[in-house]
């Protein structure tokens, strides 16, 4: 994940786990933030079951901006908590199953601006 953050010349990266319950846990991240994510659990409110599918079929998620993306205002809120203003969000499926998720994300400003 180190050599992510300078490719994609981007803040942090992060791996999400998904529990059951729709909840991900940080289990893994590389930042140059001071603020870790690191073991926190995040609760999407927004996260429904059938987006779940979606990612198991192989979804990824583009938003180069919060403010210019069309998104929920509870998702929105959540990525303003979490100091995340543009990202990537990749599903990592094991056999099948959504395992987790990739997050590649920009806090400060969205990219190229």
């Amino acid at each position: 994940m180190e050599e992510i953050r300078p490719l994609l010349n981007c803040d942090r990266v992060t791996i999400w786990q998904l529990d059951a319950n729709g909840k991900v846990i940080t289990v893994a991240e590389s930042t140059n933030s001071a603020l870790s994510l690191l073991g926190q659990q995040i609760q999407d409110q927004c996260f429904r079951q059938q987006l779940v599918q979606m990612y198991c079929q192989g979804k990824i998620r583009v938003v180069s901006d919060i403010y210019t993306t069309e998104m929920s205002d509870c998702h929105c809120d959540m990525l303003i908590s979490l100091q995340i203003r543009a990202k990537i969000l990749m599903p990592l499926l094991c056999s099948d199953e959504l395992w987790s998720f990739l997050n590649v994300t920009q806090s400060q400003h969205p990219p190229y601006s």
